[in-house]
């Protein structure tokens, strides 16, 4: 009994203690500031306010490197190149207050944010950020990176721009490019506007990606481990779009090259594309397309629907598990349509000439078209209709097989 007794008191005695600890937070320390001198020792309110600033002069590249600071880009009509970083912060060791390293060599800007301890044992608060306002006079490149840090800018111009930030958002507006654009992100989203360059490379390990219009004169490439690839108008000599999860969808593509879509898992849509030739690879997730014109296209998923209306071009398409729906306002020469399991539904004009293989294992065959010289059996139609110029193959392991006139 006197064991018990001690336990409770000594139970009783550690909530009273822990209650006045919260009732001393609670009156003597208002902010995190507090809570840092009760356990770090005392610390201090330091005002950031560095602001370096350049002539341009003959500098051709700027590259800039920050980590843990949100930066926005500008250009202004100013004859300097000017650095602001400004805010607060909260620490107890003086040797961790941010400031801006700046040099220049030979045709090279670089400005940095840097601190002058790169090992900090305490704990800090800090909200601090860097303003870059560049002469709209300069046409050179641009490069930054950046750690923990979130981007925006808007109504650039340059030779070249690259962006890349290990955990952080790049948003951006309108860019204007002569040559090369690159954008990547370990784990944050990229948001563009508006983009006019000569190329584009895209990258997201974790996190969306989100295009307004996109002009173009050489390639397009956009990657995403981990996110959704959302793109309003994309126009580029060939364009390349791959993520392993999320969904893909395009309103506009207008495209003269190869367009290549791979997914391991979601959904892929495409609301009107134009392009010399179109290969779409989902492992799992639906394929639905608005309009397609494509000189040839092919499309396969694992385990998915597949559904392509208003199609102009030759077509193979395959699913091993789920249904294909093809309406095809004006065929070339030659549709394949293949699916293990599902169903197989093709619209074709009134009046197409075309050549027919249709087989199933499980299920039935029908046609709207009258075949001029045709042989059935349980498992198989063939045919023909005119003089046979289009070319199709259809065949389902489990499923029907429709064609109908559209």
């Amino acid at each position: 009994m006197g064991a018990r007794k001690i336990i409770m008191w000594t139970l009783l005695a550690m909530l009273i203690t822990g209650g006045v600890l919260i009732i001393y937070f609670l009156t003597s320390t208002n902010s995190m500031g507090g809570v840092i001198d009760m356990f770090f020792g005392i610390s201090r309110v330091y005002e950031v306010n560095d602001i370096k600033e350049f002539d341009p002069g003959s500098i051709r590249k700027i590259e800039i490197s920050v980590s843990s600071t949100d930066t926005n880009l500008r250009m202004v009509d100013s004859p300097k190149v000017k650095a602001s970083l400004t805010g607060i912060v909260r620490t107890n060791d003086p040797s961790f207050v941010p400031y801006i390293e700046a040099h220049v060599t030979g045709s090279t800007l670089r400005i940095k944010v840097k601190t002058k301890s790169s090992f900090f044992s305490g704990l800090y608060s800090s909200n601090v950020s860097m303003e870059l306002e560049i002469p709209q006079s300069f046409s050179g490149d641009l490069v930054l990176d950046g750690t923990s840090s979130r981007l925006t800018a808007s109504e650039l111009r340059f030779n070249s721009c690259s962006f890349t930030t290990s955990s952080g958002d790049i948003i951006l507006g309108s860019i204007d490019v002569d040559s090369a654009f690159t954008a990547g992100v370990t784990s944050g989203r990229v948001e563009v506007e508006r983009l006019e360059a000569a190329s584009a490379r895209l990258t997201a390990s974790s996190g969306d990606t989100f295009l307004g219009v996109i002009e173009l004169r050489d390639d397009f490439s956009a990657d995403s481990t981990s996110g959704k690839i959302i793109i309003d108008r994309l126009s580029a000599a060939n364009a390349s779009l791959k993520n392993s999860s999320g969904n893909k969808k395009i309103a506009v593509m207008t495209v003269p090259g190869e367009v290549i879509i791979e997914g391991n898992s979601g959904t892929t849509t495409l609301d009107r594309i134009s392009a010399g030739k179109l290969v779409i690879n989902s492992t799992s997730g639906d394929v639905n397309t608005g309009s397609a014109h494509s000189g040839h296209t092919t499309i396969k998923t694992t385990s998915g629907r597949i559904s392509v209306k208003s199609f102009e071009g030759d077509a193979d398409l395959s699913s091993s598990s789920g249904s294909i729906t093809l309406v095809c306002d004006k065929p070339a020469s030659t549709i394949q349509i293949e699916c293990s399991s599902g169903s197989i539904n093709l619209g074709l004009p009134d009046g197409t000439q075309f050549s027919l293989n249709a087989q199933i294992n499980s299920g039935s065959i029908k046609t709207d078209f009258a075949l001029d010289q045709s042989s059935a059996s349980k498992k198989q139609l063939q045919g023909s209709t005119g003089n046979g110029e289009l070319d199709i193959s259809l065949k389902t392991t489990s499923g029907n097989i429709k064609i109908t006139k559209i």
